[in-house]
């Protein structure tokens, strides 16, 4: 994350870029890889019903908002700071979303 941030700082978008999608890859299928190599991981319906569709969403809405200028007059591709506030509004919805629901599960189980 601080690469990405220095590197946005710089100028150097495309290395911003491409360390939050390496490193996002490299977590899902190295670390997720690994861990599941050693002991199986049970996987909840939740899990399946609710985020994995909105990992989903998040990283299409991404490949959009850095894409979306190939839809526009002007064909600059860039990630504006109105994208990246979006992006930080969909993240706050996500962390208000698993907060709600382990506040359920936590009510629930006393």
């Amino acid at each position: 994350m601080i690469v990405s941030v220095v590197a946005g700082l710089r100028g150097s978008a495309d290395l911003a870029i491409a360390n939050v999608i390496g490193s996002n890859i490299a977590n899902i299928l190295l670390v997720l890889g690994v861990a599941v190599m050693v002991r199986p991981l049970p996987v909840s319906e939740s899990t399946v019903v609710s985020e994995i569709p909105f990992s989903l969403t998040a990283a299409l809405l991404v490949g959009f908002l850095a894409n979306a200028a190939l839809f526009s007059p002007h064909p600059q591709l860039s990630i504006s700071r109105l994208d990246g506030a979006i992006l930080l509004f969909f993240f706050f919805i996500y962390v208000v979303r698993v907060q709600s629901r382990l506040s359920d599960k936590t009510l629930r189980s006393r």
